[in-house]
């Protein structure tokens, strides 16, 4: 399967799930009924948050063991020579269906934690914009191809839009619009920025190593002692 047709085959199925989900959800929006309804509101809220961190923080260790492990080495190999990682016996098929998986099982973590943030669920509050677009949006604004950057492009929109929310009405007076665009616009504006002179992001990925350096130190001093030694 090819790049090109495996990204539009998933594109597909993501858009045909929220259509479908539209119309036998839609337009109603649905309770989750839980237990923690009984805790009281400050309660609830800090049950809810520390769940929320906590398994971001598993999800992130996860991805990061992932990404360091021979694994992801070989993920990383695929995706910068398909044809170098079929010579060496990779089977790219399988493990891109093997990412498909992980991805998605990750996002339905994410989704389950909005859901029980929110306490509400609906199918027309999910639009490529938001859910899509963005998201792409802040993997180029960290750094595409490591995780910390993933988190340093959330952590940086996140604190411009609760900024841009929270003095709204001081930017009505500014701005001649209504701050309510002016979220797309700066993310619209990041996006060319970054294109034209950061491509990488602000965290560019760093090589993974096989070993760790103080080990490959180690090797390098150990050769440069026996070649001295035997010259």
């Amino acid at each position: 399967m090819s790049l090109p047709y495996l990204a539009t085959a998933s594109s597909t199925l993501v858009f045909s799930g929220e259509t479908s989900a539209e119309n036998s959800l839609a337009p109603g929006s649905y309770l989750i009924p839980s237990r923690t309804q009984q805790l009281s509101p400050l309660a609830l809220q800090i049950f809810v948050n520390l769940s929320i961190v906590t398994l971001a923080i598993l999800v992130y260790a996860y991805a990061e063991s992932l990404a360091r492990s021979p694994y992801g080495r070989m993920l990383k190999a695929i995706r910068d020579s398909e044809l170098a990682a079929k010579v060496y016996g990779k089977d790219v098929i399988k493990a891109r269906s093997q990412v498909l998986i992980i991805g998605g099982a990750m996002a339905g973590v994410g989704g389950a934690l909005w859901a029980l943030y929110t306490g509400s669920m609906k199918a027309a509050t999910y639009t490529r914009l938001t859910w899509t677009f963005w998201p792409w949006a802040f993997l180029m604004l960290g750094g595409v191809g490591n995780n910390l950057g993933v988190l340093v492009g959330v952590l940086i929109y996140t604190i411009v839009r609760t900024l841009i929310i929270l003095y709204k009405s001081a930017l009505a007076v500014i701005i001649p619009m209504s701050p309510e665009w002016l979220e797309y616009i700066l993310i619209g504006m990041a996006l060319i920025l970054i294109t034209l002179f950061r491509p990488q992001g602000l965290i560019p990925e760093k090589p993974t190593l096989t070993l760790a350096r103080s080990k490959l130190e180690k090797i390098r001093r150990r050769v440069i002692q026996e070649f001295s030694s035997s010259s």
